[in-house]
């Protein structure tokens, strides 16, 4: 498709004037008829295209062709130009003569528009216009007053022109190849005495300096555009304190400071570095390549096309700060760092690139929208700041809490090989109801890992370990992983421990709906604990992959759902201390249906035991190519597989 800018003119507008005339007759009299000769007058103003000079960077070119191969060309029966292939710093110029032959007076006005939707590309252009080909003042709107005119009645043409010229700068950015817009340039004229409503123009300044930035922002009207000229900027900054929307467009800029608490700001410049101090809602909004982006107070917007290095919210002192980033925007990464007392929110629209997010602080903090979140922490703030957040958390540093840990929303918890200390091993990790907690990666958790429920919606707790990952409770209940009812938990990998506590529960505890455990190791560490267990299910479905546990006077498994399915496949299951005052524990105890093999059973007691109430024989169970390792003297008074009797 030719990509091109058309300026079009505005041919003559017509007047009618007519008068009727009539006569009443009565029965007796006399007629006497005369003729009235009535003629419109006429308002004939017409616009003609008389010369176009072409430029690129400043030098004049010939036959209207530019340095880069574009050219510009008069259109046949002159209702236009046609300017094809325009690149950063060319330029045109067209001189249009105004003719009038009204024959009445009349009011005339000239406009410049741009066709509606192609108002982004035409933003990019610097338009300007001059009564004599000298000075030029540039508008991104041009209107004239009306102006009254006696009509013409010498019988020559009276002519006036205008030049307008319509350069492409050199610091539009490669976001901009490949864009078109049609721009029309009109003189309309009324009867004389017509009522007229005038029309707004909006300037555009040029301004090579921060003190010429500075003045030009004291008289910008709203909507108005300030071009940052003469070549890249070192420093700008943009402040003023009233509600005007403005346009900043021009150079890059190495680090540009935005203060406009009331106003609205919209930057197409590329810069390495913007910092907003102070904007309203939705006040800064960033269209070029940026480096980084601050926002310290108020509201930014990345908008489509858009791109950043990094953007960092960092409210100040009680203060709130926000950033949204549009669909088609391109940011490759957004820190969060919300102190106390301040108010920091991340909006990310589906069809906008955000690879990372960092989030740090003890602040209130909102994230929404489709974005990878890496959360890093280095302390119990900046966890604790984590918790109503969508992301993964990553540990950077050792971190005790004084209290329970409640994830609030999906998430993943990485130890990234560092200890995180929950109210001294006492208290849990918990996922809350309904949703889903990852806890990934080397570390030790001193504490528990809690799958919670909300109004019976269990939350779903998974634990990918790395090599060296142990959890290391010493929960007064007595586990080391909870599952509450409707709960689903998969371990795996991983190491689960409590310590010397007495209590009849599991250090695996499960009354949720799935169990899944993978080559995982389950420690009974008391060493007074009996009728306790390794892992206690109430599932209504159990899987043991590879699992190891180690129950020394407790069951190593124990399955108390009566309707409940579990499958055992390999795996190591350990009962191997006794005491000749209680009952001896068997090592597997199961109530429901139970397909095992390839396990190693070591037994005190009895191996497997089927002690469903009221059973004679042990059903529901399938078994094979299981290894039964009976230990110490009591072990031969007790069977491999068994009914409890």
């Amino acid at each position: 498709m030719r990509k091109k800018i058309v300026l079009t003119s505005l041919l003559t507008v017509a007047m009618c004037l007519s008068l009727i005339v009539g006569a009443t007759f009565a029965l007796f009299g006399s007629e006497s008829k005369k003729n009235i000769a009535v003629t419109s007058g006429k308002i004939d103003v017409s616009a003609k295209i008389v010369s176009l000079d072409t430029y690129s960077r400043g030098t004049a070119t010939q036959n209207g062709e530019f340095a880069n191969g574009g050219s510009a060309e008069i259109d046949a029966d002159n209702a236009g130009i046609t300017v094809d292939r325009m690149s950063p710093g060319d330029k045109i110029v067209v001189k249009i003569d105004v003719e009038n032959n009204s024959n009445i007076a009349y009011r005339q006005r000239a406009t410049l528009k741009f066709e509606s939707g192609t108002e982004d590309f035409f933003g990019q252009l610097v338009v300007g216009v001059s009564e004599d080909g000298g000075e030029y003042d540039y508008f991104s709107s041009y209107a004239t007053e009306w102006t009254y005119h006696e009509a013409n009645t010498t019988g020559t043409p009276e002519v006036s022109s205008m030049y307008i010229s319509v350069e492409l700068p050199e610091y539009v950015s490669e976001n901009w190849q490949d864009k078109s817009c049609d721009i029309t340039f009109a003189v309309e004229a009324i009867q004389g005495n017509a009522e007229t409503e005038g029309e707004e123009s909006r300037k555009v300044y040029l301004v090579e300096d921060q003190v010429a930035l500075e003045e030009v922002l004291g008289k910008m009207q709203d909507e108005e555009t300030v071009v940052l000229s003469g070549g890249a900027w070192e420093e700008a900054e943009i402040s003023y304190d009233d509600d005007r929307t403005i346009y900043v467009r021009g150079y890059k800029v190495n680090k540009l400071t935005v203060d406009a608490p009331a106003g609205e700001v919209h930057y197409y410049n590329d810069a390495e570095e913007i910092i907003g101090e102070a904007l309203a809602g939705e006040s800064l909004h960033v269209y070029g390549n940026v480096g980084t982006v601050t926002v310290k107070r108020g509201h930014a917007v990345m908008e489509a096309g858009a791109s950043a290095e990094k953007i960092s919210v960092v409210p100040a002192e009680g203060a709130a700060a926000q950033i949204d980033v549009a669909a088609g925007a391109e940011v490759q990464s957004i820190s969060v760092d919300a102190a106390a007392g301040t108010k920091a929110e991340v909006s990310v629209a589906e069809g906008a690139s955000v690879p990372e997010m960092i989030v740090t602080g003890e602040g209130e903090i909102t994230l929404g929208g489709e974005v990878e979140r890496t959360i890093d922490v280095w302390t119990e703030e900046a966890l604790r700041g984590a918790l109503g957040v969508s992301g993964t958390v990553t540990l950077r540093a050792d971190i005790e809490t004084a209290d329970e840990l409640k994830f609030l929303c999906d998430a993943a918890l990485d130890l990234n090989g560092h200890t995180l200390t929950v109210a001294g091993g006492t208290k849990a990790i918990k996922s809350s109801g309904g949703k889903t907690l990852t806890v990934q990666g080397n570390g030790t958790v001193y504490g528990a890992l809690y799958a919670d429920k909300l109004f019976n919606n269990g939350s779903t707790l998974i634990v990918n370990a790395g090599e060296n990952f142990s959890v290391q409770s010493s929960s007064p209940m007595g586990w080391a992983v909870y599952g509450a009812l409707n709960s689903k938990i998969v371990l795996n990998g991983g190491t689960y421990s409590v310590g010397d506590i007495e209590s009849n529960t599991g250090v695996v505890e499960f009354l949720g709906q799935s169990l899944e455990i993978n080559d995982a190791t389950v420690n009974v560490t008391a060493e007074t604990v009996l009728d306790a267990y390794g892992i206690h299910s109430n599932a209504a479905e159990t899987y043991l992959n590879d699992a190891t546990v180690n129950a020394k006077y407790s069951r190593a498994v124990y399955l108390n759902n009566s309707l409940g399915k579990t499958v055992i496949r390999g795996g190591s299951f350990t009962t191997d201390k006794y005491t000749t005052n209680f009952v001896i524990n068997p090592t597997i105890d199961y109530k429901g249906t139970l397909d095992i093999s390839g396990a190693t059973i070591m037994r005190v007691g009895v191996g497997i035991l089927y002690s469903r109430t009221g059973a004679t024989k042990v059903e529901g169970l399938t078994e094979s190519s299981l290894t039964f390792v009976p230990y110490g003297d009591s072990a031969a008074d007790f069977l491999n597989i068994d009914v409890k009797k």
